[in-house]
């Protein structure tokens, strides 16, 4: 049985080894647990949350459109897989 801490470790590696920054620090926060067995199997929750700092992409925005991107842009998903 894998770890969540170990996919955790496993996930944040390859995430934070595809990123294209300028950013000095950006490592994305990676958290992953698996529960108990409930019939379909252990299910492995991975959370990533990563706060992207534009530097073209919302003065673009800003000047072809009304809306008002924040920047930084707070970015989060979450996915679960049974093992």
């Amino acid at each position: 049985m894998i770890s969540a801490v170990t996919s955790g470790v496993a996930i944040n590696n390859v995430v934070g080894n595809s990123l294209l920054s300028f950013q000095v620090s950006a490592q994305p926060s990676v958290t992953a647990s698996v529960g108990s067995w409930d019939g379909l199997g252990y299910p492995l929750t991975v959370t990533v949350k990563y706060t992207y700092t534009s530097l073209v992409l919302s003065a673009l925005i800003k000047l072809f459109s009304l809306a008002n991107l924040p920047n930084p842009i707070p970015l989060s998903t979450t996915t679960t897989m049974y093992l």
